[in-house]
């Protein structure tokens, strides 16, 4: 009889290893064959694994064959609700083991149904639980500190969760400049999807509450059971109130753990390469000695932060460099994918510099980019605001 003696747990990160150890009690297996099904009943792969010279155990990891089927999406939403992505895996195995003589010698075992997404997590402890369920205050799929955000940025945060979750509503807890608070729920439908991705938009928050985007100080979110037990750890907002003599550039980027997370740089500096290719005239019917028939251009941007504390630029520095991929987002909100051009960053200390330390990444496009030029807006459009926005 064939055993799994060890297996993945129920969801997991992509980049991961997704290790499998196989037992038989039977004594001249050799290899073992292994099929792996996706949730749809259709295969993905056939694996011939064999057992060690030393060991009755056979030992895979399927990580590098599963991770190329998974995806984090980056969709753009206006409005404050609750997506469910299918951009994962869920799979089984089915394994027989088979002797010297290539014939079968165990019965056919089916295993249970393992999930995929994409996203490196540290191993599941005390303090790093990502998957929601009733028992346990989970975490988002981002790992940074209270966030910094403009008021016309939406927040987004990813999280894992299931039928088993006990997850009924967020409760969103928004904090304003006059000493007011307000309380919002958006509820949590299940789906056949595990990954999902909670939006809030500032404008919906004030505009439900008869309140200015801008008189929004802080939000805390925070994931809720039944009888508002909490099943997540609070995430806390604070929105930022910049000056008028500041760009606005907001990126997106897929972070390590396999959400999406958002920054908002606050200054930039373009410059414009352009690569010509030429061909050579006929002297005899054109003047020309050369045309241009072709022309690349590329975009390049300098983005640089605001002041950083120690903790907002190591987080910087290893998820935006580490991002598979990155968008900024442009005046008209669409979402516009951009190449990292660092390879290598020094991740600065205070104590080292003895002040607050600025973060540079480089970026290039082959489209220009509609970098907000602080337009003037009223009541709760996100962008400038005139009487925020002149508060020198």
């Amino acid at each position: 009889m064939i055993t799994i003696t060890k297996q993945p747990t129920k969801y997991t990160a992509s980049e991961n290893k997704m290790i499998f150890e196989l037992s038989s009690t039977s004594n001249d297996v050799i290899y073992y064959n292994v099929v792996i099904y996706d949730i749809s009943n259709e295969i993905i792969s056939k694996q011939k694994i064999y057992l060690p010279p030393t060991s009755n155990n056979a030992i895979f990891d399927l990580s590098r064959i599963l991770k190329n089927y998974v995806s984090t999406p980056l969709n753009k939403y206006n409005t404050s609700v609750v997506h469910s992505h299918s951009n994962t895996l869920s799979y089984y195995l089915k394994i027989t083991s088979v002797n010297g003589a290539g014939t079968e010698v165990d019965d056919e075992i089916t295993s249970p149904t393992y999930n995929v997404y994409r996203g490196f997590t540290p191993l599941f402890g005390v303090d790093d639980r990502y998957y929601f369920e009733p028992l346990e205050e989970a975490k988002f799929l981002t790992n940074s500190f209270d966030s910094v955000i403009h008021h016309s940025e939406d927040i987004n945060l990813f999280f894992i969760a299931d039928n088993l979750s006990g997850l009924a509503k967020f409760k969103i807890t928004t904090n304003y400049s006059n000493n007011s608070q307000s309380i919002d729920y958006i509820n949590f439908i299940n789906s056949s999807n595990f990954l999902h991705q909670l939006v809030i938009t500032p404008d919906d928050i004030a505009s439900t509450n008869s309140q200015l985007t801008t008189n929004i100080n802080s939000i805390y979110v925070q994931a809720i059971g039944a009888n508002e037990k909490p099943l997540s750890i609070k995430k806390r907002f604070y929105l930022k109130k910049y000056r008028c003599n500041l760009d606005i550039i907001k990126m997106h980027f897929t972070n390590i753990l396999g959400g999406v997370d958002s920054y908002t740089f606050t200054h930039s500096n373009k410059s414009l390469t352009t690569n010509k290719t030429y061909i050579t005239n006929n002297s005899i019917t054109n003047n020309k000695s050369k045309s241009v028939i072709h022309v690349n251009k590329v975009y390049n941007y300098s983005l640089i932060t605001q002041a950083l504390n120690d903790n907002e630029y190591d987080y910087l520095v290893n998820n935006i460099l580490q991002a598979e991929e990155v968008y900024i987002e442009d005046l008209n909100g669409n979402y516009q994918p951009v190449i990292i051009t660092n390879n290598s960053m020094q991740i600065l200390r205070k104590r080292d510099t003895k002040k607050f330390n600025y973060l540079t990444i480089n970026i290039e496009t082959e489209n220009e980019i509609l970098i907000s030029s602080l337009s003037i807006s009223n009541g709760n459009n996100g962008g400038f605001d005139y009487k925020l926005d002149f508060e020198l």
